[in-house]
């Protein structure tokens, strides 16, 4: 459970990377200004952290309330 549950976490932080990274290849593209892909990648990597630490507040309330 905790290995499928692992792998799930991991295919969100990667598919949210990879979608970011995607749109600003397009948009970098549209523009032909490589900063838009680093922004997005950047934005990718806050919006990956972010979901992360959602997962450890789950987990810690969770452990609270099995107390």
């Amino acid at each position: 459970m905790a290995t499928d549950q692992r792998s799930h976490i991991r295919q969100v932080v990667i598919s949210i990377l990879l979608v970011c990274t995607a749109i600003g290849i397009f948009g970098g593209g549209q523009e032909a200004d490589s900063g838009i892909v680093v922004t997005w990648f950047w934005m990718g990597i806050g919006l990956a952290v972010t979901y992360l630490l959602y997962r450890v507040v789950v987990v810690l309330q969770r452990f609270e309330a099995g107390r």
